[in-house]
């Protein structure tokens, strides 16, 4: 079940367990920036995360994570298409840290999922900007 809160109505116990997966993958959390909070239960267990936030005209897809144990199985894109679905008509934009050891990756598993790369940032920022533009069929 995929489930969606804004962070400042969520209880302590499901922020706790989305930062113990955050810092998991991540050197730090930054759990208390996003407006939105996606997360993905198995059995009481919150197996995938992203945050969501309003950055100028978009909105940034944060941090997205997957237990370990889960990888491989759809959770990453089941996460993405529930916020695709879930907020239509609008355009995302997400950074990509150049320094990741899995940069190449996720460059390709986002450019699958419909982001394109846009622009790189300063080079001493060590990121790439990737957006995906809302087109109504």
């Amino acid at each position: 079940m995929i489930c969606l809160s804004l962070f400042k109505t969520t209880s302590l116990l499901i922020k706790t367990k989305i930062n113990d997966l955050i810092y998991q993958n991540f050197d730090k959390s930054r759990l208390n920036t996003y407006e939105y909070l996606i997360y993905k239960l198995h059995n009481d267990e919150i197996i995938g995360f992203l945050g969501l936030d309003k950055y100028e005209e978009y909105l940034s897809i944060n941090q997205l994570c997957v237990n370990n144990n889960y990888r491989n199985i759809g959770i990453a894109t089941d996460l993405l298409s529930y916020v695709y679905n879930k907020f239509k008509n609008n355009n995302f934009i997400l950074f990509v840290d150049t320094d990741n050891i899995n940069y190449n990756n996720l460059v390709k598993f986002y450019k699958k999922r419909g982001f394109k790369e846009d622009i790189q940032t300063n080079p001493n920022e060590c990121r790439l900007i990737m957006i995906n533009i809302y087109q109504q069929y």
